[in-house]
């Protein structure tokens, strides 16, 4: 890139030619997506500007685009194309089509600000009831059909009880001042690890999936010992255990009982068999 070229993009980041926002985007199997380009086509044409390409673990980066022209190589060429305003359409999004998109200004990555496409297979929408006791690790589960690249643009938000407003400082990924920091981190899938759970810990929380609230995965939290009379639960269903064992115990004993009381009546009968001459003899 040029010394030239350089100032002028240096400018525009002041005068907001390239807006530096990374955007997380979460969009359902089948759809079409479009990834807004960080240039502003107006300041900057987009025959200097290129889309390249992430996907998790791989360490090179794919060249989908370059000055409109969506590059052949590709397996997913007949599904790209790039807009007047540089975006990059993707049409009938797939699992592998999750992944780090950057619009790129010239040749060097200088400028480069991400859009994380992440995919799923259905609007989720779902509701869980968990129960775990006190001390347990838990994981609270987002959205288990779903291939995620990046979980920034996730949020995690709580509520004690339904008279209670959501606390949104539960993401860990946020700075917060929440006692529950140290124990909270999130899996590769976006589900929510809460380390020796406490009864502070019960309650409702929802897994939501950037602004899209139509994607929300809510997840109710109950500890046992806020369950009312669980522990006398527990101690019936341990007596009802035992009794049923014994009843099957008792069962086979008598089962066996009878069948090695009829085999010896059966040796008994046929042991002896009368011979002709057995009344002369007596």
């Amino acid at each position: 890139m040029t010394l030239r070229l350089e100032i002028i993009l240096i400018l525009m980041l002041h005068f907001g030619g390239i807006r530096l926002q990374i955007e997380d985007l979460f969009e359902i199997f089948g759809e079409d997506v479009l990834l807004s380009c960080n240039v502003d086509a107006s300041f900057y044409q987009c025959s200097n500007v290129s889309w390249v390409y992430n996907r998790r673990g791989n360490t090179g980066l794919e060249i989908l685009s370059t000055a409109k022209i969506v590059v052949q190589s590709s397996a997913r060429t007949s599904r790209l194309s790039v807009s007047n305003n540089c975006s990059l359409l993707i049409k009938n999004i797939t699992a592998e089509d999750a992944g780090q998109y950057v619009c790129r200004p010239g040749n060097s990555n200088k400028f480069d600000v991400p859009v994380y496409l992440n995919t799923l297979s259905s609007v989720s929408g779902q509701t869980e009831h968990l129960y775990h006791r006190v001390g347990d690790d838990v994981k609270l589960p987002c959205s288990d059909k779903s291939s995620f690249f990046s979980c920034s643009g996730v949020n995690w938000l709580y509520q004690r009880d339904s008279s209670a407003a959501f606390r949104t400082d539960v993401y860990f990924g946020n700075e917060q001042a929440s006692s529950q920091a140290s124990r909270l981190s999130l899996s590769s899938n976006c589900s929510l690890l809460i380390r020796n759970i406490t009864d502070e810990d019960a309650g409702h929380y929802i897994c939501r999936l950037g602004s899209r609230i139509e994607l929300d995965t809510s997840v109710y939290l109950n500890t046992l010992n806020n369950l009312p009379g669980h522990n006398f639960i527990i101690m019936v269903g341990s007596v009802v255990k035992v009794v049923m064992f014994l009843i099957m115990v008792a069962a086979l004993v008598y089962v066996c009982k009878r069948r090695t009381k009829g085999d010896k009546h059966q040796r008994g009968r046929t042991g002896r068999r009368p011979v002709d001459g057995d009344e002369d003899i007596l």
